[in-house]
């Protein structure tokens, strides 16, 4: 049914209305394009707990039975077991069956149903029960996102059970206790705990995946077996080895993953445009490159009240940017209901396929998007000085600010997780820098231009190296301290219409920093305090760097941010260093492929009379490929590589045209 591949994830329970519910599955795969089924086992609001064998056995042979009508539509299945470890307790207990060591949270809260990861016994017991699973012969077993180390409610983060503190002690050279454990692992400096920690976290996650692996492909040679996954910044802390889970679930066949879509119901499309750069993007970014990523679309709780057609297409839409070979998507009350029949979200599938398709035979991907390279280091926890909050959530990276930024800016960008870079425009954030010598730092700066924020210039004076960004000293300074009331433009340049246009500051959520510089900086903008005196730079360009003083919150999107001067003032600069620019609507985004590129319009307005614009598309010809799945040709862009897109550009919609 097409090249981009519909995977819907279906709740049913064995001898619930299965007629009823089979005939609305079967009628919904036809309407709406569906190419694969994924069943769910035991799932969400009739989870059991962990099933043995016996209580395992009614849903395959309700698989089984539906499957085999499926196919005779043309319909392939898969199979997804609720549970590994478990989500949450919710209630659930483990079944006295079962004598597993269940996760005990670093701070000593114990969970009631989450199995360890390095209990044997339930490592062998889960081992089994997939094998038993795969004796269906499914195209694909997937692992759920609850294959993880945080977020197993009431377990936050870890596990301290006495199997985790006997390996954490042995590796220590010293027996320690859960309270002394967590003391250490709370310290904000990195140490020993946390290195530990970390290690045994990744190589337990890696042995589980390989066991998994292997128990499904003894039994079912063709099973492919996938990953579904959360935040990166949340596998950070659990020091993920993406190559060795993915490839040890999949035991010589390719690995699978499914991206997280940072929305599970309605959102703020420009914020969700940034939630997906930090999360979907990144995760692309990650994944061994021969992984099969079909992103995930959810509506919880799983009706049109939480989430809206045109949202959930939009989201459909942004998978291109990520390679994606299709989407799964868990759109339907997860308790047996199966599809509602008073909702139409399979025409809206049936409208967007045509154009996915075409659109993936270009072979899209995040990784070839010129413009600016947002970086990151999948080891930055490991070096990572945090604050005094006792939750190891403090361990989050905080490097994520351009990425999500810049293409909410409309200027073209890019993830990377590697420091070499010559003749690029390289944006950093964070403490991304003190994962690298000097040496390393110094030849980043030599070959690029750079764009640093505050907590980035606090880490180059840390080492010494604040020179290179022309800083002589710097001062916290917290928000809406008076001293930073607004930013104004001193450069002389208009910006978005305005002469000395005005940023506000006092809106900002975070600490800026009290910058005293080299008296050679070019300034674009002052911060001024209300009482209208400079209190230092704002914007400024100093030799090849390029810097603007805020320190932002992973967990305050920086609403305040967004302002159409400053908007202008990064995208001319950028402009000028020929990345790729749209012409400033709001929420307008642009992926620039070289030979294509995707506009996305993240905003709850359609858009006429835009354009985007890049050097390397002068006197070029341009076609676009419509909703239809076809290639129409509308033009050239200019002498000066511009692109006027004819037509309207909706809202929560994407557009992709090619270059010739």
């Amino acid at each position: 049914m097409g090249k981009f591949r519909y995977v819907l994830r279906f709740p049913m329970e064995p001898g619930f209305n299965e007629d009823e519910v089979s005939q609305r599955l079967v009628d919904f795969c036809k309407s709406g394009k569906i190419d694969e089924v994924m069943f769910f086992i035991n799932c969400e609001d009739v989870f059991m707990g962990h099933l043995t064998k016996e209580q395992t056995k009614p849903w395959l042979e309700m698989i089984a039975r539906h499957a085999h009508t499926l196919k005779k539509a043309g319909v392939d299945f898969s199979i997804n077991p609720w549970t590994t470890l478990s989500h949450a307790d919710r209630g659930r207990v483990m079944n006295p069956e079962h004598d597993f060591q269940t996760m005990v949270d670093i701070d000593g809260t114990k969970s009631s149903i989450t199995g360890c990861p390095l209990d044997e016994k339930f490592i062998d017991y889960l081992c089994d029960i997939y094998g038993y699973i795969a004796s269906l012969k499914p195209k694909v077993i997937w692992v759920e996102d609850d294959f993880r180390l945080h977020n197993h409610q009431p377990v936050k983060w870890g596990c301290a059970c006495p199997l985790h503190l006997a390996e954490y002690s042995k590796r220590l050279g010293k027996e320690v206790t859960r309270e002394e454990f967590y003391k250490g692992l709370m310290d904000k400096n990195p140490n020993e705990y946390r290195n530990v920690f970390m290690e045994v976290a990744r190589e337990e996650m890696v042995n589980f995946a390989k066991r998994i692996g292997e128990a499904v492909r003894k039994v079912s040679p063709n099973t492919e077996v996938g990953l579904m996954s959360s935040y990166p910044v949340c596998h950070f802390i659990e020091n993920r080895d993406w190559e060795g889970i993915l490839h040890g679930l999949g035991a010589g066949k390719p690995p699978h993953n499914r991206p997280h879509l940072p929305a599970y119901c309605d959102h703020n499309p420009v914020s969700y445009l940034g939630l997906f750069q930090n999360v979907s993007v990144k995760t692309a970014n990650m994944v061994p490159k021969d992984a099969k990523l079909f992103p995930e679309l959810e509506n919880s709780p799983w009706t049109s009240y939480s989430k809206s057609d045109a949202f959930a297409k939009f989201q459909l839409e942004l998978c291109s940017l990520l390679g994606a070979k299709g989407i799964t998507m868990n759109v339907f009350e997860m308790n047996g209901n199966g599809i509602n029949p008073t909702e139409n979200f399979d025409l809206t599938l049936k409208e967007v396929k045509p154009y996915m398709s075409k659109v993936t035979e270009l072979g899209l991907h995040q990784d070839n998007v010129k413009g600016v390279v947002s970086l990151y280091c999948e080891d930055s926890v490991k070096t990572l000085i945090a604050d005094d909050t006792q939750n190891l959530n403090k361990l989050m990276p905080q490097e994520d600010m351009w990425a999500a930024v810049l293409p909410i800016f409309g200027i073209s960008t890019t993830v990377s997780n590697s420091i070499s870079h010559k003749g690029k425009i390289v944006a950093v954030c964070g403490q991304y820098l003190r994962n690298f010598g000097k040496e390393e730092i110094l030849e980043l700066f030599k070959n690029n231009l750079v764009m640093l924020d505050g907590e980035s210039i606090v880490c180059l004076c840390e080492m010494g190296l604040g020179h290179l960004a022309g800083v002589k000293a710097y001062e916290y300074m917290k928000a809406e301290s008076g001293i930073n009331s607004y930013e104004e433009i001193c450069d002389g340049n208009l910006y978005a219409g305005h002469t000395k246009g005005r940023m506000s500051c006092q809106q900002q959520k975070g600490k800026f920093l009290k910058l005293d510089c080299e008296e050679d900086i070019h300034r674009i903008s002052n911060i001024m305090s209300f009482d209208k005196t400079v209190t230092c730079p704002g914007m400024y360009l100093y030799r090849n760097c390029f810097v603007i003083p805020y320190v932002f919150d992973l967990f305050n999107f920086p609403y305040s941010f967004f302002n159409n001067v400053r908007r202008d003032a990064v995208a001319t600069l950028l402009k000028e260093q020929g990345v790729t620019v749209t012409n400033g609507n709001a929420g307008l985004a642009v992926y620039d492929f070289g030979d294509a590129f995707m506009i996305a319009n993240a905003s709850l307005d359609s858009q006429t009379g835009v354009t985007v614009t890049s050097p390397s598309y002068k006197d070029k010809k341009v076609y676009e490929i419509t909703r239809k799945g076809r290639t129409k040709y509308t033009g050239k862009a200019d002498k000066d590589g511009v692109v006027l897109l004819k037509g309207t550009t909706k809202a929560l919609s994407t557009r992709v045209f090619v270059i010739k």
